[in-house]
């Protein structure tokens, strides 16, 4: 009984440090900013492996998250086509996850990007989500030219997404 008793202790113990760990915010948010004036969109953000990625004239296609349901529309797109298809179109893929807790982040979210083989453009600061975030509760695309917005669309399924790259 004694061992049954230390031993759901360490376990205990163990999984408690394990989250105190995951439980720290490595985000640092004096590097990245986001622009959105209606007219044209700048930022600086990180990507999954901490690789920060920024609006370029030769930029297309920002595609953009805010929603958990979302965000998994457009990687269960992403995961179904060449790990180069946003490289080829010129195009982002932005993920709001900054409402979420810290410890759910780095536990769960995190782990679960660094495993696409496609940068998944991060926004962990809720000041930036809301810059970017039109509340239309729709993946929200901007198509650009040399930085300027032409057009901004607001899509639901798969097959609106597959009409961008088509």
């Amino acid at each position: 009984m004694k061992k049954i008793v230390t031993l759901i202790g360490l376990v205990i113990v163990g999984f408690g440090l394990f989250v105190l760990n995951n439980a720290k915010d490595n985000y640092d948010a004096s590097k990245y900013f986001a622009k959105y004036d209606g007219k044209s969109i700048e930022f600086k953000l990180p990507d999954q492996f901490d690789k920060t990625h920024e609006v370029t004239s030769d930029t297309k296609l920002l595609i953009m998250a805010f929603l958990k349901e979302d965000g998994h529309t457009i990687r269960g797109y992403l995961k179904a086509h060449k790990p180069t298809l946003l490289q080829e179109h010129h195009a982002m893929f932005l993920a709001d996850i900054s409402k979420v807790p810290v410890v759910i982040r780095n536990m769960v979210i995190l782990k679960d990007f660094k495993k696409s083989k496609f940068p998944v453009v991060i926004i962990y600061d809720k000041k930036i989500s809301q810059t970017l975030n039109d509340n239309q509760n729709k993946i929200l695309v901007f198509h650009l030219n040399n930085k300027k917005i032409e057009k901004v669309e607001h899509i639901k399924t798969a097959q609106e997404l597959d009409k961008l790259f088509h």
